[in-house]
């Protein structure tokens, strides 16, 4: 008997399938819920965009800062017969500390910041003379190329 030449892959679609109905496939669906347009608004997508401040951690790291400072054993850190606070202790640390760039800031914080003085009165170490005919020199190459 000869062979019928042809594709069986219409008879044998339903094997390969992954779906029960043996249409279609799963390729390119993700986990999760799926998006449903025109459903109200989707928690998912943010529309504000990034946010332009840092407001939220600006307001945690003002809480943590006012905490009480504790130890590794979790005692409340004490000088004195007060306890004293995280920022407390930190501007401390920086004032003590031998680096000299967490005194700077600690200073900084204290007094604010020593103002930078700027000279704008003084010196110029530029030959006009010299700038002046090597611009006519150019002017002329350029009147020459024109003509």
């Amino acid at each position: 008997m000869a062979k019928k030449s042809g594709s069986n892959t219409a008879k044998n679609s339903h094997l390969s399938s992954p779906l029960p109905n043996g249409k279609g496939s799963k390729k390119g669906r993700g986990r999760g819920k799926p998006f449903e347009a025109g459903k109200g608004k989707d928690q998912r997508i943010n529309r504000n965009g990034r946010p332009k401040d840092f407001t939220a951690l600006r307001a945690l790291a003002r809480d943590i800062a006012i905490e009480t400072a504790k130890s590794k054993d979790e005692k409340p850190v004490m000088i004195g017969d007060k306890t004293v606070s995280i920022t407390e202790l930190i501007l401390l640390s920086w004032a003590t500390s031998g680096d000299f760039q967490r005194q700077k800031h600690f200073f900084e914080i204290a007094y604010g910041k020593v103002p930078e003085e700027m000279n704008l009165i003084g010196t110029l170490d530029f030959n006009f003379d010299a700038w002046k005919k090597k611009s006519q020199e150019r002017l002329k190459k350029v009147q020459a190329l024109e003509e």
